[in-house]
């Protein structure tokens, strides 16, 4: 990409930017590593959790190190497949994390976290391509999560909420500049944006419109992840059809993991995981090694017949080891993936908490953030 000083932090670790000015990195996630970002200098410290879920004593050793954060920035709503990817997902799944789940967890983060200022942040995505833009009705909304806020405030140190549509700022002399936004115009709002982008879209459409699946890379990229899991971990996934959408005709190709075979078929099996994605996308994300963006892009639909919807996650899952070089499972045990783990003790202790209470206990995300 052009750069020439490119440094590796490690978790806990630092890197000075400019005399006074230091950026802080704290990775935590067990699959596709995350990491939440403290930047500070001498009179203001900035925590950027984006969409890292960090808790428990992982979050604890960020605001042990750092007793007064000004300002949190973390996403408030959902980036996932599951469940609005997922065909006729209302008749299969009745418990979903609702709007009110993802705004609780947002506010019980920032708590835990105990700055002055919450910034609801990197979730105010804006899906403009037909296939997706029904997806903009799922989206929690910052107004929202600010609202309940303040209607929950606990006392007068509890931390203030403030919405911050892009092109808005704050600095220590001016306090908050705030852009107006009026989120009640969400639709207007698409439909401008669809509107100005009327030209980028359909050349996106024809793109689509003539792509062709490309069979060999496809294969390419499902032997090595094959390859890659090792024979149990083959044995707990399902077969999945992968339907491949070209303009004239759907074509099918088939991963059997038990089997280790790849093969096109003439048609689906309607009992069968089968998972619909435009030849372009799947082009793309076989080239591009790109399936961890895959998912949350939306760009897929899926019909889990006979599978178990826990073997799907396991499947996405897998993807984003094998694209994070984590597989095969062997790596884990190198030297450098030790010295890693030996630095992020705390996320195991964590992760078997986060089992017992949410599966065990069958209590909601936000009770990892109580003490």
């Amino acid at each position: 990409m052009g750069f020439t000083d490119v440094r590796e932090i490690p978790h806990g670790g630092s890197a000075c930017l400019a005399p006074g000015f230091t950026l802080h990195s704290f990775q935590f996630g067990p699959t596709l590593s995350d990491s939440i970002v403290v930047i500070n200098d001498e009179d203001t410290t900035l925590l950027n959790a984006n969409d890292c879920k960090s808790f428990g004593l992982s979050l604890q050793q960020i605001t042990k190190k750092f007793r007064s954060i000004d300002f949190v920035f973390r996403s408030h709503s959902n980036a996932n497949f599951f469940p609005y990817c997922i065909e006729n997902w209302e008749e299969s799944f009745s418990d979903v994390r609702t709007r009110e789940d993802y705004r609780d967890d947002f506010i019980a983060f920032v708590r835990a976290v105990g700055p002055r200022y919450a910034i609801p942040f990197a979730s105010n995505q804006c899906f403009l391509h037909p296939q997706t833009r029904r997806f903009n009705n799922t989206a929690v909304r910052p107004g929202s999560v600010a609202a309940h806020m303040q209607a929950t405030k606990l006392d007068e140190n509890d931390p203030q909420c403030v919405v911050m549509p892009s092109g808005s700022s704050w600095s220590r002399e001016k306090g908050f500049q705030i852009r107006h936004f009026d989120f009640d115009a969400e639709e207007d709002y698409v439909e401008a944006l669809s509107q100005r982008y009327a030209g980028a879209l359909a050349r996106q459409l024809k793109r689509e419109a003539a792509a062709v699946g490309d069979f060999a890379r496809f294969e390419q990229y499902y032997d090595a992840f094959m390859r890659s899991l090792g024979w149990l971990l083959r044995q707990m996934l399902p077969t999945v059809q992968f339907v491949v959408e070209e303009a004239k005709r759907n074509r099918v190709w088939r991963v059997d993991f038990r089997a280790r075979r790849i093969d096109e078929l003439a048609a689906a099996d309607p009992g069968s995981l089968i998972i619909a994605v435009p030849a372009l996308v799947m082009n793309d994300c076989c080239r591009k090694s790109m399936f961890s963006c895959w998912v949350p892009s939306k760009r897929l639909s899926l019909n889990v017949g006979r599978a178990k919807i826990s073997q799907v996650f396991l499947l996405f899952n897998l993807l984003d080891l094998f694209e994070d070089e984590q597989l095969p499972l062997r790596r884990w045990c190198s030297r450098r993936s030790l010295s890693v783990w030996r630095r992020r003790w705390r996320e195991p202790l964590d992760l078997v908490r986060a089992l017992v209470v949410l599966r065990l206990l069958g209590r909601p995300v936000k009770s990892l953030y109580e003490s």
